[in-house]
């Protein structure tokens, strides 16, 4: 009865009614109806949410073997919703999930082996999961799928595999393969390749931006260095800035001025600017001056604002003429380039 009011078969759609049978035939220790009763209560779906009690019902279903409890049980530890956080049990009930058969589970627990989440990250069998849901049809799965054509993990890189699962992820109205999709179409059609060093560099960037679920500098540094060996200076420039701000530590200057540097040779203005400020404060290097602004220059000459701004602030301090004027130039390109402190400090200057 309880079903018949929830899917609206042979009656109209009543999630209060639905609930009321629900929790009415809970007793007889029927999994459907403890994993309907556990879903009622976690999204507040004809009663008020309360996490506890859908996790106890969940977890009374996920025994008796039904794969959708056990499915939503895995959430529940995994973001600690009516119980503790614990990604071990979250990982043993999504495998019990997709064992059974719970294409959901199967896609998720691919996706777990692809980041790496409760999990040894490894790419082939991420590949097999992913794959498997898939092929059965999980829109979210053929997304994913998609994604690992197209950036060659677990897999040789193929984009019309990659086009073709995006279409049919795209046909069932997911959302993010349409965007995807009209993405890499827009890509070939203007004949534009990613090199393999630059995709390594944003996808190891966006372990350090948030923009994967949870930050993970480990990670990212490995991605980098990855990207490094294949010539990507600006990953150089990134191992740096790790070293010298990731949150969880401690900073390490002595590795951000070695990255730095490397990437300072080989021209990048960014990391000559960082360079020169490491070696203004005695930062990992020996304190020098002079190195600072030699780096300054570099940088301040390719056009990078931050880089004028800083000589300047030098140079303004020596008060003879010809530093003053430089400093006044300095200022007045890096204003240009809309660097507010620049423009700031400009206003108060006159060129002698």
């Amino acid at each position: 009865m309880a079903m018949l009011f929830y899917e609206g078969l042979g009656a109209d759609k009543n999630l209060k009614e639905a609930f009321k049978y629900s929790a009415l035939s809970v007793s007889n220790g029927d999994p459907i109806n403890q994993y309907l009763l556990g879903t009622f209560y976690q999204y507040g779906s004809g009663t008020l949410v309360d996490h506890a009690k859908a996790f106890e019902y969940y977890k009374l279903a996920a025994e008796q073997g039904l794969e959708p409890a056990q499915f939503s049980l895995s959430y529940m530890y995994e973001k600690g919703l009516g119980t503790e956080e614990s990604i071990t049990q979250s990982i043993k009930y999504l495998k019990l999930a997709a064992k059974n058969g719970e294409l959901r589970a199967i896609g998720n627990l691919g996706l777990k082996y692809y980041d790496g989440h409760g999990v040894e990250q490894d790419d082939a069998i991420a590949f097999q999961y992913i794959n498997r849901a898939a092929q059965k049809g999980h829109a979210h799965s053929q997304n994913n799928l998609a994604v690992m054509y197209e950036r060659g993990r677990g897999v040789k890189r193929d984009v019309s595999k990659a086009i073709h699962y995006l279409s049919l992820a795209a046909a069932q109205g997911n959302s993010s393969a349409k965007k995807r999709l009209e993405y890499v179409k827009n890509r070939l059609s203007k004949n534009v390749v990613v090199s393999e060093d630059k995709r390594i560099n944003v996808e190891a960037w966006a372990y350090v931006s948030g923009l994967k679920e949870d930050k993970d500098y480990e990670k990212a540094i490995a991605l980098f260095k990855e990207a490094a060996e294949l010539g990507n200076v600006r990953a150089l420039h990134n191992l740096g800035y790790i070293y010298q701000y990731r949150e969880d530590v401690e900073p390490n200057f002595e590795l951000a001025a070695h990255f730095y540097a490397k990437a300072a040779v080989l021209g990048l203005p960014d990391s000559q600017n960082n360079l020169a400020i490491l070696y203004k404060r005695g930062l990992g290097v020996q304190k020098n001056k002079d190195v600072a602004i030699s780096y300054f220059e570099q940088a301040a000459k390719s056009g990078f604002s931050e880089s004028q701004y800083n000589l300047a602030n030098i140079l303004i301090k020596k008060w003879d003429k010809k530093s003053h004027r430089k400093a006044f130039d300095l200022f007045t390109e890096a204003c240009k380039q809309k660097n507010q402190k620049a423009c700031q400090r400009v206003k108060g200057l006159k060129r002698y």
